[in-house]
């Protein structure tokens, strides 16, 4: 009401939207310091600001600023004036860290950070704000400039041990081939057939994507059973496997060009056949879920989409396949029908 006088209430409210909105700047300070490698340099001895600098070849009173500021959100700690060490936050961001982040860092906030900036571009057409900043789909970007293919490849890869363990915990039994469609550099499916001796794989996946993958899978010890096909899975014949797996793929298209992959899918996998997505699934109701946020970030980004179960579903029947379950480390399995 405009002539409401402000209370404490209301600039509690300011106060918790203001934090909200200056979320860009933390994902800024973010990535900078991933782009720097700061974390790289650091250890449990306290290291001054002015050797920070020199090593990672930054202003050292803009970078004091910087890690002042993130100290106070845990990433780095300051143990004594201008004096700095590590801490797990950091440590999440090295380089060599077990599942790092640091490539993550710098992927957002980089050409995927700048497309949000048109992201009203998306909500008031269903199109990506990434082709309209610029100029090209997402992939089609990658494909012409190789070091932010680099820097997808390195944080994809990072965030794929989650898959691969869902992957894992699958029973394989009585199933001899398996195709992973879209499947990279064949590093998840190299993890699954050295897990399981008496599987063959076939890897299928665009041919400037394979040519990688003999290197992996040889690395994994799984090369002699491993077929590699170079194609688009939009248009192209698929390998015949007794289980066709999708990880994290059908996210990235709207429900059409999602319904023309599963459609290719069905083509050839025969009726006693699986097909198994590793995707998330977006709660029907009003609480809090990651994928909530994640879906608005692949309509900007790519025009896809994350899904709740019914809309799995109904995509699945569309073409011709049965929802059958989600296993209990979130894989969805479908069949033939």
């Amino acid at each position: 009401m405009p002539d409401e006088q402000p209370t404490s209430e209301h600039a509690e409210v300011r106060a918790q939207l203001f934090d909200m909105l200056v979320g860009f700047m933390r994902t800024q300070a973010l990535s900078v310091i991933a782009k720097l490698g700061v974390a790289d340099v650091l250890t449990s001895t306290p290291m001054d600001v002015s050797e920070i600098a020199r090593r990672v070849s930054a202003h050292e009173p803009s970078l004091y600023r910087l890690l002042r500021f993130l100290a106070t959100e845990g990433v780095f700690a300051e143990v004594e004036p201008r004096r700095f060490t590590e801490t797990a936050l950091s440590n999440g961001l090295r380089t060599d860290a077990p599942v790092t982040a640091r490539w993550l860092a710098i992927m957002l906030g980089s050409e995927q950070y700048r497309s949000w900036g048109d992201a009203l571009h998306s909500f008031m057409t269903g199109e990506p704000a990434f082709d309209q900043v610029y100029g090209s789909g997402f992939f089609d970007y990658l494909a012409e400039h190789p070091d932010a293919s680099g820097t997808f490849d390195r944080a994809m890869a990072a965030g794929s041990q989650g898959r691969v363990a869902d992957l894992l915990s699958y029973d394989w039994t009585g199933i001899e081939r398996v195709a992973d469609i879209g499947g990279g550099n064949g590093a998840a499916l190299g993890v699954v057939l050295a897990s399981n001796p008496h599987l063959r794989g076939v890897l299928f996946d665009l041919p400037t994507v394979v040519v990688a993958a003999d290197e992996v899978l040889r690395d994994a010890g799984v090369l002699d059973r491993c077929d590699i096909v170079g194609g688009d899975f939009f248009t192209d014949s698929l390998p015949p496997a007794d289980v066709y797996v999708l990880s994290q793929i059908l996210h990235d298209w709207n429900d059409e060009r999602a319904s023309a992959i599963l459609r290719n899918c069905r083509r050839t996998l025969a009726d006693d056949g699986r097909l198994l997505l590793v995707e998330g699934i977006v709660p029907d109701g009003p609480e809090p879920d990651f994928g909530k946020l994640f879906d608005l970030h692949m309509l900007v980004l790519v025009g896809g989409k994350e899904r709740t179960e019914s809309e799995w579903r109904a995509l699945l029947a569309q073409e011709r396949f049965e929802f059958r379950q989600v296993t209990p480390d979130g894989l969805i399995e479908a069949r033939p029908v």
